[in-house]
């Protein structure tokens, strides 16, 4: 391991360790930080992001009379949303550094990802702990954080960047020392549809080009059965 990926982590570490966060990794730098919800509503014609509390509760009681969930709280009903891919107002978060560092290696290979790390205590938001202790939300150590307007404002957090030449050596690092994989953080079979969608469509995007160049590390760890896909297995 090279000086600069130790500094890199020691930065982490040293942000994690005084417990006052938590965490969220993207493998990109997005234009802002945003729930689902927020980001459906966003994309009409006709912004709707000041209803989203509106919109949100009359979707938790849909949800409820749908499912026979009636006698399930709100934050319970939110959760189970957000678990199964339906489009909420919460963000998911969690406790745990390296879990969010996972994510911030993520696809796409050739583009920098960063750690949001967000302080636990705010006026600006809500912290949310998941109703249920689903598998997927025990391996991600997940908590969710919930804004009023949808977004986490970057004022008040402190973002981390991961420099996309580092991704292939620090998903190395998480597998080998902490066990920390695709495998370990989807540990349901919704969170290997989401993986199956983002996989295919990186991967076959990847081998439409040459798998020359910054690509080829994110081909070399791609899952077995995904390499009759590229270019290299013909």
């Amino acid at each position: 391991m090279n000086t600069e990926i130790r500094q890199f982590l020691d930065d982490l570490f040293s942000k994690a360790a005084s417990d006052e966060y938590i965490f969220r990794g993207e493998p990109a730098h997005y234009a802002k930080v945003s729930s689902g919800l927020c980001r459906l509503l966003e994309n009409t014609s006709v912004s709707f992001v000041d209803k989203i509390a509106e919109i949100e509760q009359r979707m938790v009681e849909a949800a409820k009379s749908y499912a026979n969930l009636s006698e399930r709280s709100d934050e319970a009903v939110l959760s189970e949303l957000q678990h199964f891919g339906g489009k909420t107002n919460l963000i998911d978060f969690s406790r745990d550094c390296l879990i969010a560092l996972f994510f911030a290696c993520g696809q796409p290979s050739d583009q920098h990802g960063r750690i949001i790390c967000l302080n636990r205590t705010s006026d600006e938001y809500d912290i949310v702990n998941p109703a249920e202790n689903h598998s997927r939300v025990i391996a991600q150590k997940s908590i969710f954080v919930k804004s009023p307007n949808g977004i986490v404002a970057s004022a008040v957090a402190d973002i981390i960047d991961v420099p996309s030449d580092m991704k292939p050596t620090l998903r190395s690092y998480l597998e080998r020392v902490h066990g920390i994989s695709h495998p370990s953080i989807y540990t349901d079979i919704v969170g290997f549809v989401a993986l199956q969608n983002m996989l295919l469509e990186g991967y076959l995007h990847l081998s439409s080009q040459s798998a020359a160049g910054p690509e080829g590390d994110a081909i070399s760890d791609m899952p077995d059965w995904l390499k009759m896909l590229t270019p290299q297995s013909s």
